[in-house]
């Protein structure tokens, strides 16, 4: 039978008290031997079979041992074994087995190893619950989005994707804001050609079919004919007056989508400044259907609709046409009729307006692709309205991705890495997505805003105390927050991979483990040792598929004790406390981002005590109490949260013509963990 602590020992509890930090927990313990039990000599008695010497070096320890030694097991017994007597229980201790032997266990200040039957829960299990749900059921691909460049050459900080629907409307809606763009007349003096139509307004097909790594960013401008006429002539070369009527004509031109940078203090300069909410260093690109890449003298016949003068305008009449179509182009030029949107990249970052300041930017064509279609389509109707115009964002000065190719004479030539097709980024939901790297959403901006609460949630083992006087011992653990700069609380936080809601999806880790061991010997009474570890861990993971994510908070504190005295005999105790914290994102009034939360969660605590161990547990419930009430109400998640919400309203980095800018609806994380939000223009 196991020994049992109040066999041998008067135990007493003393009472909780602020440690060096404040920090409460238990208050300690005094073993004091019980040397009016009687059981103590019993137990004396049985401990030779294992160690000859015990009762005597017990006697020796101290006078009232030594009298207690004499009052129950006799004056003899002071002396130790002598003569047969010792080499009997030399024999048997070499035959017997008991579970009082003692040995020679290692003293080292290596961390512990408790067996217990604790089970630590894995992250809590997730199923998708947001709004946002069914708009990813019905493009699932949208969470399959990656940021990472092809050929595994790096990763994007951020992208903007505008769809070619977006675009459209775009351009549908400023044409209506201008009417000089719809009613166009003008005489040419060449040709002495004459131009008097109702202008519709244009369409831009994004020409994904073309796109490749030297040929990025091309597009097919649809120039669109109401009712009107054109009459067109050449005298000088023979060519008669002949007068079309242009009602339903539709002329396509090959051209480029560019971003082509503005003039730092020029009136176009300072407006969109402006329109992007605070002065700074900025550096202002227009994006434009580049009209002067258009070759009006060799449009796309191929998807241009001239009815029945298509014949003609290619044959006798194409100078003429020509020359006219060059002049209209001058014009539209000149009226910046081919301006998409402007966005802008830093050269101040501290003076950004922009949570996450754009230093670079580069375009591509990027194909929307349904369920098993491999192909990207270019089309000016629906079958293309989906593909999108991406702006690829490098932040912090950071190069793009690049890699290898061969050029058309074999020579290898370096080049921009492309964004390969992961999924879409824009749906028939969502028109057009900004999508924020999770590098940048965590790394950069949530897990840093945690050091505070890792800072409160943690408490680490300060030595512990073990104290003997007069046939007493005084044991106790202690914890607080030690002290540590500022870098230890927002140190690695470690990413890894997990499984939630049916999705391997990233997560981040604080973690700390602190270990104490104290060790004391008193010659006849035994050693003691009491050993302290404790483990916090903070994990903050997004769910795919949801605007939320979460912060997971584990603390397990484990204590052990050894006794070696008539046997050797070990206790421990583990105090686990656990919560899960929720923080949502949301779309607010102004069209920007906002941080809500964290809900109301339940602190959970758990006590596994074994009985050998010397604290109660009454003083074990206590500290675990007390251990609860440590994360309940504190201010540090919810002030987090507060600032990070501040934080992300400033995100602006594109604005349309006419003083609109995109508005951020419905966020969702990806697998990866970026953010997607549905962007909407504004006032158009």
């Amino acid at each position: 039978m196991p020994v049992k602590l109040d066999d041998i020992f008067v135990v007493e509890e003393a009472p909780a008290i602020p440690g060096p930090d404040g920090t409460m927990d238990g208050g300690g313990v005094s073993l004091s031997l019980n040397l009016d039990n009687p059981k103590l000599a019993n137990l004396l008695r049985q401990g030779l079979v294992a160690n000859p010497n015990l009762v005597s070096d017990f006697a020796a320890a101290d006078e009232r041992a030594r009298k207690y030694v004499v009052e129950h097991l006799g004056p003899e017994a002071v002396r130790g074994p002598q003569g047969q007597e010792k080499e009997h229980l030399d024999k048997v201790r070499g035959l017997v087995a008991t579970n009082l032997e003692q040995t020679e266990d290692d003293e080292s200040d290596s961390p512990m190893t408790i067996n217990t039957s604790m089970k630590i829960q894995p992250l809590p299990s997730t199923t998708i619950s947001s709004k946002r749900a069914g708009a990813a059921v019905t493009d699932s691909s949208r969470l399959d989005t990656s940021l990472d460049a092809m050929n595994n050459t790096g990763r994007y900080s951020m992208i903007v994707a505008l769809s070619q629907w977006q675009i459209n409307n775009t351009l549908e809606t400023i044409y209506n804001m201008f009417p000089d763009r719809q009613n166009i007349k003008f005489n040419e003096p060449l040709t002495q050609s004459n131009f008097d139509c109702y202008m519709l307004p244009p369409k831009i097909a994004i020409d994904v079919a073309a796109e490749t790594s030297l040929n990025r960013g091309r597009g097919i401008y649809f120039m669109r004919f109401g009712p009107g006429s054109m009459t067109l002539q050449y005298p000088p070369l023979g060519i008669p007056s002949k007068t079309f009527s242009t009602e339903g004509w539709v002329l396509a031109f090959d051209l480029n989508l560019e971003l082509i940078r503005v003039e730092k203090g020029s009136d176009e300069y300072e407006e969109q400044v402006e329109k992007f909410g605070k002065p700074g260093d900025y550096r202002v690109s227009r994006l434009v259907a580049n009209l002067a890449t258009a070759n009006v003298f060799q449009p796309n016949w191929d998807v241009s609709k001239l009815g029945d003068s298509l014949d003609e305008l290619q044959g006798q009449y194409n100078l003429p046409f020509s020359i006219v179509i060059a002049n209209w182009r001058e014009y539209a030029k000149n009226n910046d009729e081919g301006v998409l949107g402007y966005c802008l990249t830093v050269d101040d970052i501290p003076a950004s307006v922009a949570t996450f300041p754009p230093t670079s930017e580069l375009l591509q064509a990027y194909a929307y692709l349904k369920p098993n279609q491999t192909f990207p389509i270019t089309d000016v109707g629906e079958a293309g309205e989906n593909n999108s115009i991406v702006f690829l964002n490098m932040v912090q000065d950071l190069p793009f991705p690049v890699h290898i190719i061969q050029d058309s004479n074999g020579e290898d030539k370096e080049v921009l890495s492309k964004l390969p097709h992961t999924g879409n980024w824009c749906t028939p939901i969502d028109r057009s997505t900004v999508a924020i790297g999770s590098q940048l959403f965590f790394e950069q901006l949530v897990l840093p805003q945690l050091s505070n609460f890792n800072k409160m949630s943690f408490k680490e083992p300060y030595q512990p105390e073990i104290d003997y006087s007069g046939l007493t011992w005084h044991l106790k653990w202690i914890r607080g927050r030690g002290t540590h700069n500022d870098s230890y609380w927002n140190s690695t936080w470690n990413k890894s991979k997990h499984v939630i809601a049916s999705s391997e999806a990233n997560k981040w880790t604080w973690e700390k483990s602190n270990y104490k061991k104290k060790s004391r010997q008193v010659d006849g009474l035994g050693r003691y040792t009491l050993e302290h570890e404790i483990k916090v861990s903070n994990t903050v993971y997004h769910i795919p598929g949801t605007n939320s994510f979460k912060v997971f908070h584990d603390y397990v504190d484990t204590r052990k004790n050894k006794r070696r005295f008539i046997g050797t005999q070990t206790g421990s105790c583990v105090v686990r406390r656990y919560v899960t914290y929720q923080i949502h994102l949301t779309s607010i009034l102004e069209g920007k981002l906002a941080f809500q939360g964290p809900d109301p969660a339940e602190v959970k605590t758990s006590v596994q005590r074994e009985s050998s161990f010397f604290y109660s547990d009454s003083i074990m419930e206590g500290v675990a109490n007390e251990i609860r009430g440590e994360m309940q109400n504190d201010p540090a998640l919810p002030q987090a949260v507060t600032w990070l919400s501040d934080k992300l309203k400033t995100q602006v980095s594109f604005v349309m013509p006419g003083g609109s800018h995109f508005f951020m609806h419905d966020p969702q994380f990806n697998r990866d963990g970026d953010l997607l939000a549905r962007l909407e223009a504004n006032g158009l």
